[in-house]
């Protein structure tokens, strides 16, 4: 199967009824009902901290695509199987835009992860992203920076959300993979880009 014919499978998957997983995680974590950032920060952490990563190459590659809720009960998936888990999630909730984006890193691999786009300065958003990591009851060690992509007027941030990490933002896995490359310091950019699409 095709990047883009897995991509397209994703819309069916999204009308999964997870509304009460996501409200049950979202009231664990205390988030304000009015922030996206927090939703977004809870949502991405449970799924990661609680769904093993488990690399396609050790998928059986016979197998089907999980569906979100199967892939929540085994408790383990590969990028694809937990990026459409916190996409769906995040779906139930509501007033989010998500793109799937699919890169390839320096050895050839590919490797797919989560942009979701939040209505707000990039500064507002990470600053609410450090202090929901640090204020909530997550545990580990955040990296202070975030990583993100920006509206060329500023008026909105496509936060990352990386299947490899329970934190969004944190570039880390894919820095280490290749999948991300720093052009000058302060900045970065994904070594290459194979696909971007909108989901919801």
């Amino acid at each position: 199967m095709s990047v883009t014919q897995s991509t397209q499978r994703w819309q069916g998957y999204l009308n999964s009824d997870l509304t009460e997983l996501a409200s049950k995680i979202t009231s664990q974590y205390g988030v304000n009902p009015y922030s996206p950032v927090e939703h977004a920060a809870a949502i991405h952490y449970e799924v990661n901290k609680k769904v093993d990563y488990e690399p396609r190459f050790k998928s059986s590659p016979s197998r089907e695509m999980r569906s979100p809720l199967e892939t929540w009960r085994v408790k383990a998936g590969n990028c694809q199987e937990k990026s459409l888990l916190t996409a769906s999630l995040l779906s139930t909730i509501g007033g989010f835009r998500i793109r799937t984006v699919v890169l390839e890193s320096d050895q050839g691999n590919k490797h797919r992860v989560l942009e979701i786009k939040i209505p707000y300065h990039p500064q507002d958003v990470c600053e609410t992203v450090w202090n929901f990591y640090k204020e909530s009851s997550c545990t580990g060690s955040f990296k202070d920076t975030v990583g993100f992509e920006q509206h060329p007027e500023g008026e909105y941030t496509w936060l990352i959300a990386d299947s490899g990490t329970k934190y969004i933002g944190d570039l880390s896995h894919l820095e280490r993979l290749g999948y991300v490359i720093e052009p000058s310091e302060g900045s970065w950019d994904f070594y290459e880009l194979k696909e971007k699409h909108e989901l919801v």
